[in-house]
């Protein structure tokens, strides 16, 4: 189970962050730290992404070392990704109306992208938003830059199927949301995806059983 809260620091805070991370545990509250020292370059994308997503409070330590850290920086860049995600799927969940909510998702995104342009998630998000404006070419190029960045990022592959689906492309479309699942094979979302790709080439008992599938994986 993913942790509440994520803590990003600099290393050279630690000792000044561990107080703060005892006393959050001795309240019951789960946190998430690097305490190993995760090497930027094998570890980092793998567990530091994953606690990133799956928390529900990122606590930022700012000092002189942090605002100077390449890890800090990574790990700010993905929180702005995630509330760019966030208000973007917000018109579906009926919170705001697009005109509101869009504009919100593209601003972090953006942010996103400034403090770190190798990340695929804001590529990602804009392109999403892109789609939604009906802007297919713009939204192709970005998902075909994400998934140059990091072919390993399943909401890629879902967007890259959607956007398939709508403007008739069925095989690639198949294709794609098949790539998503097989990256994130436990996500409802994705078997969503792969349903909706489904339906449009009329294989309606594959369609339900996956819609199926996505069902019960959410709840």
């Amino acid at each position: 189970m993913s942790a509440e809260v994520f803590i990003s620091y600099a290393a050279k805070d630690r000792e000044r962050v561990l107080g703060l991370v005892k006393r959050l545990r001795d309240a019951e509250v789960t946190v998430w730290i690097d305490q190993a020292g995760i090497d930027v370059a094998s570890m980092w994308s793998q567990e530091i992404v994953s606690a990133i997503r799956g928390c529900k409070v990122m606590l930022l330590s700012i000092s002189p070392h942090s605002t100077e850290s390449e890890n800090v920086v990574k790990e700010l860049a993905l929180a702005y990704s995630g509330l760019a995600d966030i208000y973007f799927v917000y018109p579906y969940w009926q919170v705001e109306f697009p005109s509101i909510a869009y504009p919100k998702a593209r601003a972090n995104a953006e942010k996103a992208k400034e403090l770190d342009e190798t990340l695929a998630e804001p590529w990602t998000t804009l392109a999403a938003i892109e789609w939604a404006y009906f802007d297919w070419d713009k939204s192709e190029k970005l998902l075909a830059h994400a998934i140059n960045l990091n072919s390993n990022y399943a909401n890629a592959w879902h967007w890259r199927a959607g956007l398939n689906t709508q403007i008739g492309n069925q095989q690639l479309a198949t294709q794609y949301a098949r790539k998503s699942l097989e990256l994130d094979p436990i996500s409802p979302i994705n078997y969503a995806g792969l349903a909706y790709s489904k339906l449009y080439t009329n294989e309606l008992d594959e369609t339900v059983s996956l819609y199926e599938k996505a069902y019960k994986l959410s709840n």
